[in-house]
Order: structure tokens, then sequence, then C-alpha cells
């Protein structure tokens, strides 16, 4: 059990979503730059941005109902929206979406949204304390005599 102090729900939903969404970029930049396309913001969140939505769609669907740091059911249904409604985003607006693409997409994001244990980069973010608390409290001896024990 942890000593942290709990942060709101959506406080986390929030922090885990961006995570996913920064993961999802860092796909988008590594295809970019694996075929030459350059790496400028404007283009990596372009191509990014099919994966995003479907994301968000995901994150719309299931926040409510599952926990956000659990690989079944909510990790792996996230994955499964992101990379198959991504695509099909993507080819509805005139992207490519190439058998070979497709495998690569669902083995990328599979790997970042869920390798290698169970969502680590939002084991890694629920571990960090929502806010700064107040510092501890320590008692002096001044103190105890002062109180009277």
């Amino acid at each position: 059990m942890s000593n942290l102090p709990a942060a709101p729900r959506s406080g986390r939903a929030f922090l885990f979503a961006a995570l996913d969404a920064v993961l999802i970029i860092v796909f988008a930049a590594l295809g970019r730059d694996t075929h030459e396309h350059g790496l400028d913001p404007a283009g990596i969140l372009i191509t990014a941005s099919p994966f995003l939505a479907a994301c968000l769609g995901g994150w719309a669907l299931l926040s409510r109902r599952y926990s956000p740091a659990s690989v079944w059911p909510a990790g792996i249904l996230l994955w499964i929206i992101t990379a198959g409604a991504g695509l099909m985003i993507r080819a509805l607006a005139g992207g490519g979406v190439a058998p070979s693409f497709a495998l690569v997409t669902f083995g990328v994001l599979g790997a970042f949204l869920l390798l290698p244990g169970p969502r680590p980069h939002w084991r890694a973010a629920a571990a960090a304390p929502a806010e700064p608390g107040p510092p501890p409290r320590t008692t002096t001896p001044s103190d105890r005599l002062n109180s009277g024990a």
C-alpha cells in the first residue's frame, strides 16, 4: 500500500491519456523518420492525428468502465481501438493503409501501449504524487513537554 496521497481519478486519467498521446506521437515521428518524410512538428501531428483521434475516442468509451492501468480489458481494447480506428480514419482521409503498414501499426502501438508489462508508463505516473503535500511534522522533546505527554 502506498503512503502517497490519492489523486482525483479525472486527474490521473488525463495524465494517462496524455502519456498515451505522447507515445502515439513518437510512433508517428519514428515512421516519418524511417521513410524520410522529415520531422517537422506539423507533419508529425498530421501523421499522428488519426491515431490520436481514435485513442481519444477509445478513452471516452473505456475510461468510465475500466481501470486505466489494467492491461485487460482496458489496455487491449484501447490498443485495438487506437490502431484499428486510426487506420480507418487514415483511409477515409486518403492516407495509405497498405497491409504492411497496418501490421507495423498494430505491432508498434501494441508494444508502446502495452509492453513491457501492465501499462508501464501508467504505473510510473500512478506512483508519482498528484500534488505536493505538507512536509511531515516532526516532534521535538519540547513539543512533548508542552503537550503534557
